[in-house]
C-alpha cells in the first residue's frame, strides 16, 4: 500500500511540475500583429558591413610584410608548411559596406504552438568596390514554435532556434540559448545589468546576456540587453550580429557601424500590438486578464488533486 501511495504521489508532482512547465513556456504578449523593430543608426567613426559570405582557412607567413590586393596575397605567404612559416588562421569575408539599416519582425498568424512571422532587413549599402550606394532589401516569412523558438520555413525545414524573446531568464549566472542552426549551438552567461537601457520606446530594466564565441568563424562575442519584464531583447552590444532567419535571407553577419559616443549599436526603435510603455515593458489588461485566469484555473485543479491526495491517503490508511 505504501509503495502504491508514494507513486500515486510522484504523479501528482509530475503532472504539476509539467503543466508549470507548459503555462510558463511562452511569453504571455504573444499575440497577432506584434511588430518589433531595431535600427542600426549610421556610424560616426566608420560604416559597418553586411556579409553574405566568408571562409577560414590556415595559411603559412614568412618574414616580411603581407598584403591582400583582389583576393590574392602579395608576400611571403604560404598554403602549405614551410620551414621558417608561422601558421595563421585567417578568416575572409565579403560583402557590401552598411551605412544603417532596419531589422524588424511580426507575427501574421499564431496558434497555440506555432507563430508565422514576416521578417524584413532593410538597408542603405555601399558597394566595397565602386562606392555605389543603393538600397539592400530581404523579407521573409517563417515558422517559429512559441514554446522553444525553433525556427523553420513554410515547407517544414528545420533553421535553429531565434532569440527574439528570453522567456526563461531567472538569474544571474544562469546559461541560455542565443544561437542554434543545425550543426552549431551557442550560449550565453546572463548577468544583472546595473543601468537602465535607454531606447527610443523609453528606458528598460534588463538582464544583459554575454554570448560566448563563435566556434568556428571568430566572431567577437555579443551583448543582448533582455527587458525583465517581456524578455525582449531591446538592445544590442559588441560588433556585430547574426541569427538563423539573417541566414536564411544569406545574410551570414551583420557588422556593426562604429561610433565612440554610442553604447547600443543596434537598438529598439517601434513596438506595437503590446504595451510596454512606463519603461520595463508593462502588460496591457488582456494579458493580465490572461494570468489571473490562468492561475486561477491551475489553483482549482491543485485544490482538487490535493482534496484526491487526502481521500486516498485515508484510503490506504485503513
Amino acid at each position: 500500500m505504501k509503495l502504491r501511495f508514494t507513486k500515486f504521489i510522484f504523479f501528482i508532482f509530475l503532472f504539476t511540475s509539467i503543466f508549470i512547465q507548459q503555462f510558463h513556456s511562452k511569453p504571455v504578449w504573444l499575440r497577432k500583429n506584434v511588430y518589433v523593430e531595431y535600427i542600426i543608426p549610421r556610424g560616426k567613426k566608420n560604416d559597418g558591413s553586411v556579409v553574405y559570405k566568408f571562409s577560414v582557412k590556415t595559411i603559412y607567413v614568412g618574414k616580411g610584410p603581407v598584403r591582400i590586393v583582389n583576393g590574392t596575397f602579395i608576400g611571403n605567404v604560404s598554403e602549405t608548411p614551410k620551414p621558417g612559416y608561422k601558421p595563421t588562421v585567417l578568416c575572409m569575408l565579403w560583402g557590401v559596406d552598411l551605412i544603417n539599416a532596419t531589422y524588424s519582425w511580426k507575427i501574421i498568424d499564431l496558434n497555440s504552438t506555432l507563430a508565422k512571422v514576416l521578417v524584413n532587413f532593410t538597408a542603405l549599402v555601399r558597394n566595397m568596390t565602386t562606392k555605389i550606394v543603393k538600397p539592400f532589401v530581404k523579407s521573409v516569412v517563417v515558422y517559429i514554435d512559441v514554446d522553444t523558438r525553433d525556427v523553420y520555413t513554410l515547407e517544414g525545414r528545420y533553421l535553429g532556434k531565434i532569440s527574439y524573446w528570453f522567456p526563461d531568464i531567472e538569474e544571474s549566472g544562469s546559461r541560455v540559448i542565443v544561437y542554434k542552426d543545425p550543426s552549431i549551438e551557442i550560449n550565453g552567461t546572463v548577468y544583472e545589468t546595473l543601468f537602465n537601457v535607454s531606447t527610443p520606446m523609453g528606458a528598460f530594466s534588463c538582464w544583459s546576456i554575454a554570448s560566448d564565441e563563435h566556434p568556428l568563424y571568430f566572431f567577437r562575442e555579443a551583448t543582448f540587453y533582455v527587458d525583465k519584464v517581456s524578455g525582449i531583447p531591446v538592445a544590442f552590444g559588441g560588433g556585430n550580429y547574426y541569427d538563423v532567419i539573417l541566414n536564411y535571407m544569406n545574410i551570414s553577419l551583420i557588422i556593426f557601424p562604429h561610433s565612440k559616443d554610442r553604447r547600443f549599436p543596434m537598438i529598439l526603435n517601434r513596438i506595437e500590438g503590446m504595451d510596454l510603455s512606463g519603461g520595463g515593458g508593462g502588460l496591457d489588461l488582456a494579458t493580465v486578464v490572461l494570468l489571473i485566469g490562468g492561475s486561477a484555473i491551475f489553483l482549482g485543479i491543485l485544490v482538487i488533486v490535493l482534496v484526491k491526495v487526502f481521500k486516498v491517503e485515508k484510503y490506504f490508511r485503513r
